[in-house]
């Protein structure tokens, strides 16, 4: 296996659809200093030979730079001498690469796929979906609740994944919102909360549970929405009740407290 290198953000890097045939690929991960002017220099190296950047992320880790991305190139590209050529550059710490082979579509270095402590996996919808609905069908309201169960636990690691430094539950409910949409869940909207009167709404856009088969069961979104709510509010003792469901053509899933 290749070496692992992490960074704070890694995302899912893939080449699927845009290999071009007679053209060669790499992927580089760079480890420079944190500065513009090393950047600059580095892809004016590479600019040197023709290279096109096809995509990447960087990342800061203190006071350097960590910086992967496609290079998509001739089939005589000489990537030894780019390589030790870039890696004489000042401010250039430390270059990893390797090739994208016929079989090779994805990002080769950043393993796993994480945040903070907490590992991710890359789920199509449809899986999730199908699981989800499995476990209901064959457990029943049984099954319901183990669902339900799971999206509170999910709940918890949202709340725990919430910078100190957010101290306002309004700022709380703004990472929560970002980091539900970043992830692919949906885009969340909080609305008139109050909890002496058990009154308000969570709303949830692009549902990633809603579907059109099986509307007003989004027990695991129920679930994760329910514990962000107790935990935030600090009231154990929250229940929330879907009353709109994207399954049924509605604009959003909607949740009332109760």
């Amino acid at each position: 296996m290749t070496e692992k290198i992490i960074g704070e953000k890694p995302i899912l890097m893939d080449l699927l659809d845009r290999k071009k045939l007679g053209k060669k690929y790499f992927e580089i991960v760079v480890t420079l200093e944190n500065t513009v002017e090393t950047m600059k220099d580095f892809l004016e190296e590479l600019g040197s030979y023709n290279v096109r950047v096809i995509e990447g992320f960087y990342d800061s880790i203190g006071d350097e730079i960590v910086w992967a991305t496609f290079l998509e190139v001739e089939s005589d590209f000489p990537i030894k001498e780019v390589i030790e050529s870039a890696g004489e550059l000042q401010g250039i710490l430390d270059i990893k690469y390797c090739s994208i082979e016929k079989a090779d579509y994805f990002e080769k270095f950043f393993f796993p796929l994480g945040r903070s402590d907490i590992r991710l996996l890359v789920l199509p919808q449809k899986a999730f979906r199908g699981m989800s609905q499995e476990i209901v069908e064959t457990f029943g309201t049984g099954g319901a609740s183990i669902v339900f169960n799971e999206g509170l636990e999910l709940g918890n690691y949202i709340i725990g994944m919430i910078p100190d430094e957010l101290e306002e539950n309004d700022e709380k409910m703004m990472f929560i919102k970002n980091l539900l949409m970043a992830t692919g869940w949906g885009i969340l909207d909080f609305n008139g909360l109050n909890v002496k009167e058990i009154s308000g709404l969570v709303s949830i856009k692009e549902n990633a549970e809603a579907s059109k088969e099986h509307p007003h069961e989004c027990h695991f979104t129920r679930g994760v929405i329910t514990q962000i709510l107790r935990l935030l509010l600090e009231q154990p003792d929250i229940s929330i009740k879907e009353f709109k469901c994207q399954g049924e053509g509605e604009e959003s899933c909607c949740f009332m407290l109760i």
